[in-house]
């Protein structure tokens, strides 16, 4: 049987030219390579299983042979870039997994490093100067076993009182081929379905269940493997804590970023 992905670069490797409706294209930026590929046709996403809407796979060099991991930061942001069609003015960001698992703690520890800014009035802004702030909430939902609430309703109990613009989830991935674990980011337009990578698929959170544009962000922390005895099992780098750490310090960093770009680059790294 196939291995599981969630990387539609996997999906489409060396098989994107037999599926009608799959339109890709790569291209180097910054030193890492970028994959961009839009499911166009109901074909297409029945024949890769995921959902219609754009895929960018960001594959970089592994964290411990990288002399700066910022250098990524330019090609992240140029991506989310592509994908936000229109620049909002609030956000909410939600982090998906469990803090207690190292490989599915990619969500919450990203969201732990991202500015919060909604609960800041305009007097407090003008006073400290930062007219351009704009407005960011977070939250991270935990997961199903422990809180007894899926993701999706609470996160859907929130749009309906917060009201972003824009919603943006982090979660962790699972992968197919090892080399791609801890060094590929895949952003989407068309949501998530949280718990999908362990093959514990919940309800979805996209644009179509949410009514707010949805953005997914996920780097792979593991991959199916066949054991001895011919066990299955979820493998992921011994390494792991070090990756999922230094992934979510560089995905919140270029988010900062991103989503406050009125803000000084030397101002908003002491603010968040």
């Amino acid at each position: 049987m196939p291995k599981r992905t969630d990387l539609v670069m996997e999906k489409t490797a060396d098989n994107s030219e037999n599926i009608t409706g799959v339109d890709s294209r790569n291209y180097e930026f910054c030193g890492c390579k970028i994959f961009e590929t839009e499911v166009k046709t109901d074909f297409a996403a029945k024949a890769l299983e995921k959902p219609k809407g754009q895929y960018f796979t960001l594959c970089f060099d592994r964290f411990e042979n990288m002399a700066d991991v910022s250098d990524i930061k330019p090609a992240i942001i140029k991506i989310l870039k592509k994908i936000v069609v229109k620049q909002p003015t609030s956000a909410m960001l939600v982090g998906l997994g469990n803090s207690d698992i190292t490989p599915d703690a990619l969500g919450p520890l990203c969201i732990d490093k991202i500015l919060s800014t909604r609960h800041l009035g305009d007097d407090i802004k003008s006073s400290l100067g930062l007219q351009g702030l704009r407005c960011v909430s977070t939250v991270i939902p935990r997961v199903l076993g422990k809180t007894g609430i899926e993701a999706s309703e609470l996160v859907f109990s929130l749009v309906n009182s917060v009201k972003p613009d824009l919603i943006i989830v982090i979660d962790a991935l699972a992968a197919a081929n090892r080399e791609n674990l801890c060094r590929t980011f895949q952003f989407t337009d068309t949501g998530i379905s949280p718990g999908s990578g362990v093959d514990n698929k919940r309800k979805e959170l996209s644009e179509k269940t949410l009514g707010v544009p949805v953005i997914s962000i996920g780097m792979p922390t593991v991959i199916d493997d066949c054991g001895v005895g011919n066990v299955s099992m979820m493998v992921t780098p011994k390494e792991i804590d070090m990756y999922v750490k230094t992934a979510s310090e560089v995905l919140a960093n270029s988010l900062n970023e991103f989503l406050q770009p009125f803000i000084p680059k030397d101002m908003l790294s002491v603010l968040a």
